[in-house]
């Protein structure tokens, strides 16, 4: 018989005991490995004990590649289940989005783009977190999608999740 143990260290960084804005989603397993940085949509309900489906999808595949360490940050902080409590909510992204972003891609060996194939929605914002990685080209990747679109979001993706060089072109 073999008995296998392991610790997971889980950190979730909100605006407040509210927890209206989360700004940082953190899981960590191997101390001296790379780093991944996802940037996604929004929050859904993953904290520093629960999971959610795309936070488990991506955290499985950098396990199997070899990494320790994914830091998640969204486009918007907003915590919600629905993205469309998105549309018209002026608080949507959070006034330390942005710090939190910066500081997770500095921190990382990779940054997989994962919010979304949508060209049109969320332009601005989409441009707005493209400029904070400016400096950062050589590690940005994204899943490959069957169907050729770029930034697919995990969730809509089946579980055989495949990294491809992403290239911005709206």
């Amino acid at each position: 018989m073999c008995e296998f143990m392991a610790t997971v260290s889980s950190t979730a960084v909100f605006s407040s005991e509210e927890r209206v804005h989360r700004y940082l989603l953190t899981r960590k397993w191997q101390e001296e490995a790379s780093k991944a940085t996802v940037i996604m949509l929004n929050p859904s309900y993953a904290d520093e004990i629960k999971g959610d489906l795309s936070v488990m999808k991506v955290m499985n595949y950098l396990v199997d590649e070899g990494f320790g360490c994914i830091n998640v940050v969204n486009l918007f902080a907003y915590v919600s289940p629905t993205p469309e409590s998105l549309a018209n909510n002026k608080d949507a992204v959070g006034n330390k989005n942005d710090d939190f972003i910066k500081k997770a891609i500095e921190d990382s060996d990779m940054i997989i783009i994962a919010w979304g194939s949508d060209k049109k929605k969320y332009i601005r914002r989409k441009r707005a977190v493209m400029s904070l990685l400016k400096g950062h080209e050589a590690k940005i990747k994204c899943f490959k999608d069957k169907d050729g679109k770029m930034g697919r979001h995990p969730s809509r993706l089946g579980f055989d999740l495949e990294l491809i060089d992403f290239t911005s072109n709206d």
